[in-house]
């Protein structure tokens, strides 16, 4: 048996922690853990899996920001990929945007603490923890897949963010006149993709892909003049009816769009 003391509220777990553990099922390299001192009481960091029992993962569900990723995470995108756990990295290229890009939308879409933007399909809270990071606004991010919300949730507290949000919903359960401006990164890709998926969990649906699309059209159509939107790599999704194209960069890839 392995017993692992903890008080982190990252962790959500409080008093010690039982974990049945047969050396013969987890091999003779076994398992490697150690234990640290913490401003968080004591907490119990996962470094290293031979074989994983299923359990340790409801034990450790995060991975701790070393702080020299800590120290580089709002301006280097592989610092923040290895704050994230093992199971949600490799997904950076085709569906976190990238750090400067996010600088740019950012800017566009406004720093003062005013302004609370919706990242429409925030993954793991990329676009909202490196805006948090570097500017006084509210950031919001709503996703469908619990696990991403609750890694965004981790790296928010790790962080000791203020100004970064996440909710797990269905994006059609989502009023748009709570928020001051949007970001939209293709966030229903998945539903037309043959292939690069997040995980299997979305399957090719056109339907689904075009009822998505067309509620966030029609919320934005809602929305008050001036509102910004910015889109990167979302050529499909139209809003030219009731928006202005004021700016890309990019190669065209980000566009800052206001309602007329």
């Amino acid at each position: 048996m392995i017993v692992a003391y903890t008080g982190s509220p990252i962790l959500g777990l409080r008093g010690s922690i039982t974990v049945p553990f047969s050396p013969q099922k987890a091999g003779p390299k076994g398992l490697a853990f150690f234990v640290r001192e913490s401003w968080m009481r004591t907490l119990v960091r996962l470094v290293e899996v031979r074989r994983k029992h299923p359990l340790i993962e409801l034990i450790v569900p995060f991975l701790l920001v070393n702080k020299e990723d800590k120290s580089k995470i709002n301006r280097d995108d592989n610092a923040f990929e290895n704050a994230l756990r093992k199971s949600v990295q490799g997904h950076s290229y085709i569906h976190w945007t990238p750090v400067e890009v996010i600088m740019a939308a950012v800017d566009w879409l406004g720093t003062e603490s005013s302004n609370n933007i919706l990242d429409i399909g925030s993954g793991v809270g990329k676009f909202c923890l490196i805006g948090a990071m570097n500017s006084r606004a509210h950031f919001i991010g709503v996703e469908t897949r619990e696990d991403l919300v609750e890694q965004a949730i981790d790296l928010k507290k790790e962080l000791k963010l203020s100004n970064a949000n996440f909710i797990h919903s269905d994006i059609i359960n989502i009023d748009f006149k709570d928020y001051t401006s949007f970001y939209f990164y293709n966030p229903f890709c998945e539903y037309m993709a043959l292939s690069g998926g997040i995980d299997d969990r979305i399957k090719f649906d056109e339907e689904a892909f075009y009822k998505y699309q067309d509620y966030v059209a029609e919320q934005l159509k809602k929305t008050p003049k001036g509102t910004k939107l910015v889109k990167y790599c979302s050529p499909d999704f139209d809003i030219s009816t009731n928006f202005d194209l004021t700016d890309m960069y990019f190669e065209g890839q980000l566009q800052l769009w206001i309602r007329r």
